[in-house]
């Protein structure tokens, strides 16, 4: 189950005043709330992303862009096949079949045997084998690859630090990245190359982070997010002293 985002402190700030007041909140409310505040603190560029890569459907098998947490159980598996070609390609493609956005049943398949027994059998009810299956493998690989860079750069980190970032390291910084998301987000619920699409975004923006902040459209937003805070507490007021 994907776990739900923390409120913005600004938000929470204000549901807190709201209700210290005696107001109840709608839930319709609660939502505009958080969505205004969003808009009011996210740049262009750096929206949260809901909508997943299109996956790719051969010989009636879904193969889906690889998530981090996918990808992470195919490298290990990938590394304990070694001189098992087959096994390796298995495991690949075996990881594509369970990155649909918000599958998170890899984590399930922890033991030599069991990887082997599942993968082994699912090669076995494939209807292509040899050069057809490494077609696949290619058609797969530009399906994660594209044109996005293997680049999700903490900026905490030194830069003369080359040891290899584990999957931990990797969602720690996409949620100092992006204030309010949760690790299961960037671990299942889009694809690696999404996440590292909107981490180009995040960086590049990063010089105008100030720019933004003065900016008039932030401005309105804000004022935006204030005006709701009023209504709702005029219309909560109001329901409190004449309902």
């Amino acid at each position: 189950m994907t776990e739900a985002p923390p409120l913005k402190a600004k938000v929470a700030d204000a549901l807190d005043n709201l209700r210290s007041l005696g107001i109840e909140l709608e839930d319709a409310e609660i939502v505009w709330l958080a969505e205004l505040r969003n808009k009011a603190d996210t740049p262009p560029g750096r929206e949260i992303v809901t909508l997943a890569c299109q996956p790719l459907t051969v010989c009636g098998v879904t193969l889906w862009p690889l998530h981090m947490l996918a990808e992470a159980w195919f490298a290990q598996w990938f590394a304990a096949f070694e001189d098992q070609t087959e096994l390796q390609v298995g495991v690949y493609l075996y990881a594509h079949v369970y990155s649909k956005p918000g599958d998170r049943r890899l984590i399930e398949l922890t033991s030599m045997d069991t990887v082997q027994g599942a993968v082994s059998e699912w090669l076995r009810g494939l209807p292509v084998h040899g050069d057809s299956l490494q077609q696949i493998v290619a058609a797969v690989y530009r399906l994660d690859n594209g044109d996005a860079e293997e680049i999700v750069e903490d900026p905490t980190r030194p830069t003369e630090d080359k040891t290899p970032r584990t999957l931990e390291d990797k969602v720690a910084s996409l949620c100092r990245m992006f204030e309010g998301t949760t690790p299961t987000y960037w671990q299942s619920d889009i694809s690696k190359a999404e996440a590292l699409r909107m981490a180009a975004n995040m960086a590049a923006s990063d010089g105008g982070s100030n720019a933004w902040a003065e900016s008039p459209i932030r401005a309105r937003r804000v004022a935006n997010y204030l005006n709701a805070v009023k209504q709702i507490a005029r219309r909560g007021m109001e329901t409190k002293y004449n309902g």
